[in-house]
């Protein structure tokens, strides 16, 4: 007899939200991790985090955290630590007639609730408000006001020689403050951590919505120590300074678990360090959530359910297309489709896909990796980038034999793309009824809610303008979104562009045929409010038959 199951996974089970084989993998892996089964369902992609909340809203009569409906009672945060609160990821809202409101990440983690319980004795019951981790965070940092003080660790560093560097908990200084800067990135959202020295001193910057903004400048005689650190975590050779690495590390911050590739590259005044952060909790969207219109979004699902074919997304790096390709994956599912990809690297773990990494040293490079690939019998192959003949060859036959195959390109926008293909070799009469779609993409940096302002242009619909205030570090900005060129293939436009016909022909017939280009798309988004006309600018350059419209919304 099987045994039953507890809690929330039996009654989703029962819901049959969840299978029974799925939910014996979570606890599982709950018993090895020891994270929430709401965090696991979600990160295995077994449920959609808007399908789980709703289902503890109505089927398990789960309070959902609202945070205006809390003015967070400061005696209260007071009596319980922040290390508290971010061990058991939960932290205490108010306190009347003995009822302790706590808002908690897991609302079935009894450990949390028995902290919260013995740190209030006039407590008598524990009313849990489910919050998502990344909201749990920000209201952490807004209810205990606490910020990585990189100042402090700065300060203790420089008072410590490198040769006598301190320990405390069997960690260095050095480490310490390596780690705060991990911190505070991926508090602040960063995309990018750059450590760069220079003749005196090393200038820390994190790349934030796109844009390098200053974290931090300290001596260089404090950069070996904390160089080597980081060359620990990535598994590099810290004897070796004068030649590149490479290498990446996975390490929990703040409560989640956050991936980092590391460059170090030689520079004259010594090595520059590089790292990206891949933060599974904002690095995986829904298509409808990138930034495309609906119709566009409705464009896209079509193309994806073609059976074979290609769909090839353009884009300068950074552009947003690796996620978009993540987000079509997600959006196809397991189902009953063979998924597989071939990345440089592997940014993300799929649920249900097998994903596999280029290794030119090991020799699977991505010709070869395509060609093992199509003898494991797939029915959609992602290939991570198209960058020379014989990877368009492959990706192309893979189309031939009845696969959907989907790729990046380096172009500007849709219409490049055959030709960026004939600059690579590949002979453009091989494209003939393989092309399904085209995609080209910019980000672009939304406007902050908080301090956005309506231009006199506003009443005529034209937008807002960026102004600044602490919400958004006084940038005006917060957070991107994409927007997007998507192109439907015909067999009219497929000619077009096979017999390469003049650009401004190809834009004329998108015109007429009703296509938004990047472009059109931007203004779309100014006059909606989500951001402003320099920003699109900034991203996407006009065409001459755009300057009227150009005029036009000049602000």
């Amino acid at each position: 007899m099987a045994q039953p199951l507890p809690g929330l996974a039996r009654e989703l089970v029962e819901a049959g939200l969840l299978g029974r084989d799925q939910a014996r993998v979570l606890l599982e892996e709950q018993k090895r991790t020891t994270k929430s089964l709401e965090e696991l369902v979600v990160s295995f992609g077994f449920l959609d985090n808007r399908v789980l909340h709703d289902f503890l809203r109505h089927q398990n009569q789960t309070r959902i955290f609202c945070p205006q409906t809390f003015q967070v009672d400061p005696v209260l945060v007071s009596s319980f630590s922040f290390e508290k609160a971010l061990e058991t990821q939960s932290f205490p809202l108010r306190l009347e007639n003995g009822v302790l409101d706590a808002a908690l990440v897991d609302v079935h983690n009894v450990t949390s609730l028995d902290a919260l319980a013995q740190a209030f004795p006039a407590c008598t019951r524990v009313e849990a408000h489910l919050t998502p981790l990344d909201a749990f965070l920000e209201r952490l940092d807004e209810a205990y006001g606490r910020r990585v003080d990189l100042s402090y660790l700065l300060a203790s560093l420089e008072a410590t020689p490198a040769s006598q560097d301190s320990v405390h908990d069997g960690r260095s200084t050095a480490q310490n403050f390596a780690d705060a800067i991990l911190t505070k990135a991926v508090r602040e959202r960063a995309s990018d951590i750059h450590m760069e020295p220079d003749q005196v001193f090393v200038r820390v910057r994190l790349r934030i919505d796109g844009v390098l903004r200053p974290a931090v400048t300290f001596h260089k005689d404090l950069w070996p120590s904390i160089c080597v650190c980081l060359k620990i975590m990535a598994g590099l050779n810290i004897a070796q300074n004068r030649l590149p690495q490479v290498g990446r590390f996975t390490k929990d911050v703040v409560g989640r678990t956050v991936d980092f590739r590391v460059s170090i590259h030689p520079t004259q005044h010594g090595e520059s360090v590089v790292l990206r952060l891949l933060d599974r909790l904002h690095g995986l969207k829904p298509l409808a959530d990138l930034g495309f219109s609906s119709d566009q979004v409705d464009l896209l699902k079509r193309a994806l359910q073609c059976a074979d074919g290609m769909i090839l997304l353009t884009g300068p790096t950074g552009s947003g297309k690796t996620t978009t390709l993540y987000s079509m994956l997600d959006y196809l599912g397991m189902g009953s489709r063979n998924i597989m990809t071939l990345e440089e690297p592997i940014e993300y773990s799929l649920p249900g896909v097998r994903q596999s990494e280029v290794r030119e040293s090991s020799g699977i490079t991505f010709p070869e990796g395509v060609r093992s690939i199509l003898r494991q019998d797939p029915d959609i192959i992602l290939i991570g980038e198209i960058r020379d003949e014989d990877t368009a060859t492959m990706a192309v036959r893979a189309a031939m034999t009845g696969h959907l195959v989907l790729s990046t390109l380096h172009t500007n926008d849709t219409l490049g793309v055959v030709q960026r293909l004939k600059d690579l070799g590949l002979d453009p009469h091989l494209l003939e009824g393989h092309l399904v779609c085209l995609v080209a993409q910019r980000l672009v940096r939304r406007l902050c809610p908080s301090c956005k302002e309506a231009t006199p242009q506003s009443t005529q619909g034209m937008g807002y303008i960026a102004t600044g205030c602490e919400a958004c570090l006084f940038t005006g900005y917060k957070g991107r979104f994409a927007i997007g060129e998507v192109l439907p293939m015909t067999l009219a436009l497929e000619g077009k562009l096979i017999q390469g016909e003049a650009k401004a022909t190809l834009l004329s017939y998108l015109k007429e045929n009703g296509i938004e280009t990047l472009w059109e798309r931007g203004m779309t988004a100014v006059r909606d409010g989500h951001t402003s006309f320099e920003e699109v600018v900034r991203v996407v350059r006009s065409q001459e038959w755009q300057k009227e419209e150009h005029g036009a919304v000049s602000l």
